[in-house]
C-alpha cells in the first residue's frame, strides 16, 4: 500500500500523488473558518465562515464537507489497496465475482478514476 504520509513527486503523466491533508480552523471570535494544507503544508481550501458546533449541535454542512475533504485521500488510498489485494485473490477471476461484487468494484473505480482524473472513462 502505498505511504499516504507524504506527497509524491510530480509523475510521468505530470499529476501529483496527493499525500495526507490537515484540517485546522482559525476563529475571529465569532466565527469560524476551517483550512486543509497538504502534506507539503501548503494551503488547498479555505472554507466559507461557519460556527464550530458544541454539545449537541448538529454538524454545519461546512464542517461536514471540511471533514470528508481532509479523509479523501486515506480514503482513496484505502480504495485502491482493497482493489488490489481482492481483484485475484486466492486465483479467482472477475467472472467469477457475483453481481454485488462486480457493481461494488465498479463502484470503487468510478470512484478512483473521478478522484485521479475527473472521469472513469477508459477503466475496466
Amino acid at each position: 500500500m502505498e505511504d499516504i504520509n507524504h506527497v509524491e513527486k510530480q509523475n510521468a503523466s505530470g499529476d501529483y500523488q496527493i499525500g495526507s491533508w490537515e484540517l485546522h480552523f482559525d476563529n475571529d471570535g465569532t466565527e469560524n473558518v476551517g483550512v486543509i494544507y497538504d502534506a507539503a503544508g501548503e494551503e488547498l481550501v479555505t472554507s466559507r465562515p461557519f460556527w464550530l458546533p458544541t454539545g449537541t449541535d448538529p454538524i454545519p454542512p461546512t464542517l461536514a464537507a471540511l471533514r470528508t475533504m481532509r479523509a479523501a485521500p486515506v480514503l482513496l488510498a484505502a480504495l485502491q489497496n482493497l482493489l488490489e489485494r481482492t481483484d485475484l485473490e486466492e486465483g479467482r477471476n472477475r467472472s467469477e465475482l457475483t453481481e454485488p461484487q462486480k457493481q461494488a468494484r465498479q463502484q470503487a473505480l468510478t470512484a478512483i478514476a473521478e478522484a485521479t482524473s475527473g472521469s472513469p472513462e477508459g477503466l475496466v
